[in-house]
């Protein structure tokens, strides 16, 4: 059984600021991560379909392959999210050919159940790592480029986070090649999809972007790819070992 998401948006419901994905519940990733993922409801309660915001499915593909990443330098990163077709090819390619979901016991009758997110991820680092060592890699049309992502809203030129608008998917891809940095600052962003959460106060957007006290992670990112003085905050641990890459 293939996976194939929906913008949960385009089924009728309002925008969400964590950008839901939708999926049926019939369907063999949501059965085997139920326990996994934080899964909700979509808000017109529908009893066939459940909702996940996307930063969650965009983490489990965090090792997909940048091969070119100066194509990604017109992309800004807060306005970009990875297309419906990139993620539903990738997941059907990890669920159908590398048997991601296979149960343990080798019951082909049954899925895996996963039991935390973490256990989920470390198995998709690993299916996607195998998959790119293998002969079969490019038959599978998954590298990442410009064709790769779709728009979210526009950010305000004059909005508080403009600094870190400026910041391009080809500077967030270039260190490592894949997607893993993109993914950790979307994370540490949180969620910003309308821009009605950007500009929430007490927001988690609000506080690591405009200079609130959580904010060193990103601060030290401004520092890092903006060019201010180095001496001026210690930079963040994981930007220093992509910085060193």
């Amino acid at each position: 059984m293939s996976t194939q998401f929906d913008y949960d948006e385009a089924l009728g419901n309002a925008a969400s600021p964590d950008c839901l994905l939708s999926l049926e519940t019939d369907n063999n990733f949501f059965i085997s991560t139920s326990n996994a993922l934080p899964w909700k409801e979509p808000a017109d309660q529908a009893e066939d379909r459940m909702t996940i915001p996307v930063i969650f499915i965009e983490s489990l593909l965090r090792k997909a392959p940048v091969p070119d990443p100066s194509s990604l330098n017109g992309k800004l990163c807060l306005e970009s999210v990875l297309s419906l077709d990139f993620i539903n090819n990738w997941i059907s390619v990890l669920v159908d050919e590398l048997g991601m979901l296979a149960a343990e016991d080798g019951d082909q009758d049954a899925v895996r159940d996963f039991a935390d997110f973490d256990e989920l991820q470390t198995k998709a680092d690993e299916c996607m790592q195998r998959l790119c060592h293998t002969s079969d890699f490019e038959h599978h049309n998954i590298y990442v480029d410009d064709t790769t992502w779709d728009d979210l809203e526009a950010v305000p030129a004059a909005a508080e986070s403009a600094w870190l608008n400026s910041v391009t998917l080809e500077h967030l891809c270039a260190p490592g090649r894949t997607l893993e940095l993109y993914v950790d600052l979307m994370k540490s962003v949180g969620p910003h999809a309308v821009e009605a959460q950007r500009a929430r106060a007490d927001g988690q957007f609000h506080m690591m972007v405009g200079g609130g006290n959580g904010g060193q992670l990103i601060a030290a990112m401004k520092m890092y790819y903006m060019g201010e003085a180095q001496a001026a905050l210690p930079m963040n641990p994981m930007m220093l070992a992509y910085r060193t890459r």
